[in-house]
């Protein structure tokens, strides 16, 4: 499997900030000129796009972003049938949207409606548990779990206080009932989801959901979702749950194009090679997709998809969050 750089893609999400008394405010101004009448390419319409924020049609219409992305860690555990998901470590591991009625994948289906005709990106779980219920819920209750560093001051299940999981004493807890509030995810529950897309919004060869991204950051469960994965996956293991889901994915629509690992291994040049064989995750990951595409002769990795985060030390620049992916 090769990666073709000229057909890259490459997403930037970030905010930039220029600050009084930068570097350039010290120096001398470079010299810019702009020859608008010069040849140039069109700018492809996949390079520009925001996330799943701002719900708003005058908005919308007013930046006209050729792609929009359901991801991020909430989409990690998100139930399509209850359109509710877990926040994990991000917000006291709180589950649930309070909507008494919820209508399935009702926020994914709005946020397609809102920006048509931008491209839809959309996350699909792969982690071994989502969320239960569309109830408000969460995995440390103070009842439960005792008191802790901190709890949610705004919502209270039942009258119960949410903590963050980390004991007063600054001992890490453990969820012992992660049933309580997840079930079991399963590629047919996911298949199901994307064959409602399809039918609600057609196959992305005609104008429905065009990408799908396997889970967001599944190096990071450990941390962010540790209520239900305490110990890190493993690579082969991350991989392995890849392949099954993208290929339920290709079965209820052949012509979307998966994303994957949507990781933030620098590249993809970090990871326990031990356990791969000897390779970096980017390049067991790569080949493990080619070798299922191989053995199956069915390619269900179009993207790879990763994930870069930096800080700037230069007082004049500051900023965070990379997305790139290269079409392979």
């Amino acid at each position: 499997m090769r990666i073709n750089l000229s057909r890259a893609i490459l997403l930037v999400l970030g905010t930039w900030t220029v600050t009084s008394g930068s570097y350039w405010a010290l120096s001398q101004a470079p010299t810019l000129t702009v020859d608008a009448s010069a040849s140039r390419h069109p700018i492809s319409p996949d390079i520009y796009g925001i996330a799943n924020y701002g719900l708003d049609a005058t908005f919308a219409k007013e930046i006209q972003v050729g792609n929009i992305r359901w991801g991020g860690d909430g989409t990690t555990r998100y139930n399509w049938q209850v359109d509710s998901s877990n926040s994990g470590f991000d917000w006291y591991f709180m589950g649930g949207n309070g909507e008494t009625t919820p209508v399935p994948s009702a926020s994914v289906d709005l946020m397609v409606n809102t920006y048509k005709p931008a491209d839809t990106l959309i996350t699909i779980p792969i982690i071994p548990y989502v969320n239960k219920s569309a109830a408000w819920t969460c995995s440390f209750p103070v009842s439960i779990y005792g008191t802790q560093q901190s709890s949610n001051p705004y919502v209270h299940p039942n009258g119960d206080n949410c903590g963050n999981s980390i004991a007063s004493d600054g001992t890490q807890l453990i969820d012992n009932n992660i049933y309580a509030n997840h079930i079991d995810n399963t590629t047919s529950l996911q298949q199901q989801w994307v064959q409602h897309l399809v039918s609600t919004f057609s196959t992305a060869a005609k104008g429905g959901v065009k990408f799908y991204q396997l889970d967001n950051e599944p190096g990071g469960w450990s941390n962010t979702h540790r209520d239900v994965m305490p110990v890190q996956a493993t690579y082969p293991t991350i991989t392995q749950l890849g392949q099954q889901y993208a290929a339920a994915v290709k079965q209820a629509d052949s012509t979307a194009l998966v994303l994957g690992p949507s990781d933030f291994t620098l590249g993809g040049w970090v990871g326990n090679t031990s356990q791969q064989g000897g390779l970096y995750a980017g390049q067991y990951y790569l080949q493990q997709m080619a070798a299922y595409e191989k053995a199956h002769g069915q390619r269900i990795l179009d993207y790879f998809d990763e994930h870069y985060y930096f800080t700037v030390s230069s007082p004049a620049l500051s900023g965070d969050g990379v997305s790139g992916r290269a079409r392979i």
